[in-house]
């Protein structure tokens, strides 16, 4: 790329699953009309490395078809990425729009997609039956976010008035990673995570 002569730093930075950044920094002087060369690598951090282990209380959902499950008893046999959705707003608009560009990543895994609802209603977003007509294999629920979403976004140290609340589980009631809110490039960093815990 064309700049001015002159000192740089530039820094390049790699997102853990629990918001730290590995970064390295280069050093450089650039004079004019000469051609600087510099070699970056990006900083590795390993996935599990980062990985947590918090009990999840138990809650029940309802299907589609008014049946109450716990959620024990729906994520025992593979990993499974609960998404507690708050449709139309912004944060959740985003994930979403991820999840689009990454089905077939999350498909191949094996695992298995919840997406938590207020009610019947929630459906109507254009956005969610976009990703619900991708290709993407989820199963939708609906929740009370009155009383579990606060009590499992308590329990995973997570702002309880923040959606989407997200976390992956791979034996019942233990999360391995959670997040909420606003965060870009989560998809791609569920998809590593699933990857690493498949």
């Amino acid at each position: 790329m064309d700049v001015p002569a002159g000192d740089y730093r530039l820094i390049a930075s790699n997102r853990a699953p629990n918001g730290n950044l590995s970064a390295r920094e280069y050093l450089f002087s650039t004079a004019k009309a000469k051609t600087t060369e510099i070699s970056i690598d990006l900083p590795y951090a390993q996935i599990t490395e980062h990985m947590e282990n918090k009990e999840i209380p138990d809650f029940r959902l309802m299907d589609q078809k008014g049946n109450s499950y716990a959620l024990k008893d729906l994520a025992k046999d593979v990993p499974l990425v609960v998404m507690w959705l708050e449709e139309g707003k912004e944060p959740t608009e985003h994930i979403l729009n991820e999840l689009m560009e990454w089905y077939n990543g999350f498909n191949n895994t094996g695992s298995r997609v919840m997406f938590i609802l207020k009610n019947e209603s929630s459906l109507s977003d254009t956005t969610l039956q976009k990703v619900l007509n991708c290709g993407l294999k989820a199963d939708v629920f609906y929740g009370d976010f009155e009383k579990d979403a606060p009590r499992v976004a308590e329990s995973l140290d997570k702002d309880r008035n923040k959606f989407p609340l997200v976390f992956i589980t791979t034996d019942g009631l233990h999360s391995v990673y959670t997040f909420s809110g606003y965060n870009v490039g989560m998809a791609e960093l569920l998809l590593k995570i699933l990857n690493a815990v498949s």
